[in-house]
């Protein structure tokens, strides 16, 4: 279980939040709230990208994650964008998720397949990122985070430049791979009705 024990960040354009919440393998959590409010500064300290003020606690299974060097932390994040290396074809770059050599088994090779194929995208993954329209670009770097199979994912605007079938289809997997590998899901998302199509709980962060 992802247990946060008061986090506390702010200061600046950004509200101050102490927060506090636990999040249990297989479910997810739906954090929302204004722009500006803080959604994405939570996700970057859990991932160690920004420091929480001292004191601040996140455990998980009795690991305080954010005493950890950002690749230690358990988990895999989806950025609003800047998820795929420009100069290589999708497929290496996912790859490279798995493998920093890019030497991929047998089995991961399967799961890669099975994911693209679950979004729709298998067809493009020798294309490079330039060539992908937003929704595609997304797509491929949400395939990246989920074939790494990290117990904590962390997902910023999953679905905000996928069309309604692209974001169903997307919906569907992340709710399946959360039950199937019993992930601690986070997903930031200014669509309060994400919640009810993940079964997911809800944070709502206040200005």
């Amino acid at each position: 279980m992802l247990k946060v024990t008061d986090l506390r960040f702010g200061g600046g354009s950004c509200p101050i939040h102490t927060l506090g919440f636990n999040v249990k393998r297989g479910d997810i959590l739906t954090i929302n709230g204004p722009s500006g409010v803080g959604k994405t500064t939570l996700l970057n300290i859990l991932a160690g990208f920004e420091q929480a003020e001292p004191g601040s606690e996140a455990t998980w299974d009795d690991v305080d994650i954010l005493e950890l060097p950002v690749w230690q932390r358990p988990l895999s994040f989806l950025f609003q964008d800047g998820n795929l290396f420009d100069h290589l074809p999708c497929r290496k770059t996912i790859e490279l998720a798995l493998s920093p050599t890019g030497r991929v088994t047998e089995s991961e090779k399967q799961l890669i397949d099975i994911t693209l194929e679950r979004l729709g995208i298998a067809h493009l993954c020798t294309r490079f990122p330039g060539e992908l329209s937003g929704g595609e670009d997304q797509r491929m770097g949400l395939a990246r985070a989920l074939v790494r199979k990290s117990p904590i994912l962390l997902l910023d605007e999953p679905f905000s430049a996928l069309d309604l079938k692209a974001r169903n289809d997307a919906i569907d997997l992340i709710c399946q791979l959360t039950s199937e590998e019993q992930l601690a899901v986070l997903v930031v998302s200014h669509d309060h009705d994400d919640a009810r199509r993940l079964n997911a709980s809800s944070l709502s962060l206040q200005i």
